[in-house]
């Protein structure tokens, strides 16, 4: 089932995913909880450092988010999330596990809150940066597309971009 996300600016927004895995850690009276989620592929997309690659990367955000609801209101009501992480068990992987403490994932909900906002304006942005969509089933941009889009993205009159820009700056 959904569940509704009170977001920064006030407004709200449903979301619903399958998580992989909820690990409960430490003593039981800990009530503490790490979330994984499995990935199939490799680690190419995924950055220690960089957990949301300005907006790019929400999944950490949103499963957070929706755990600390399901868990606090169906499992335990003094649920604390400490972690979240991608494993990726498959050969291309090699096992590797990319995971941040809940803290460094607090900005996360700044972010989802811009990207609603870009929505609700109606503006869903492409990217010209090819290392978005490596499997994707379009033809690459020419140079005056890239041109144009840059153009748009830089044009500051344009207000309903701006949650963008202030991503991916």
């Amino acid at each position: 089932e959904p569940v509704t996300l009170k977001l920064p600016s006030g407004k709200k927004m449903r979301a619903r995913g399958q998580i992989d895995r909820i690990d409960q850690v430490g003593d039981e009276d800990a009530h503490t909880y790490e979330i994984w989620d499995y990935k199939t592929g490799g680690t190419s997309q995924f950055k220690q450092d960089d957990p949301f690659r300005q907006g790019r990367k929400i999944q950490n955000t949103l499963y957070m988010l929706m755990a600390d609801q399901a868990l606090k209101s169906s499992i335990d009501l003094n649920a604390k999330l400490l972690r979240f992480g991608y494993f990726f068990p498959s050969i291309k992987g090699k096992g590797e596990r990319i995971s941040w403490p809940k803290l460094e994932l607090s900005e996360g909900i700044t972010i989802l809150d811009k990207l609603c906002e870009l929505a609700s304006n109606g503006a869903f942005p492409h990217s010209h940066d090819s290392n978005d969509c490596h499997f994707c089933d379009h033809t690459e941009l020419s140079d005056a597309e890239i041109d144009g889009l840059q153009e748009k993205m830089g044009d500051e009159s344009n207000e309903s971009l701006a949650p963008i820009r202030e991503l991916r700056t």
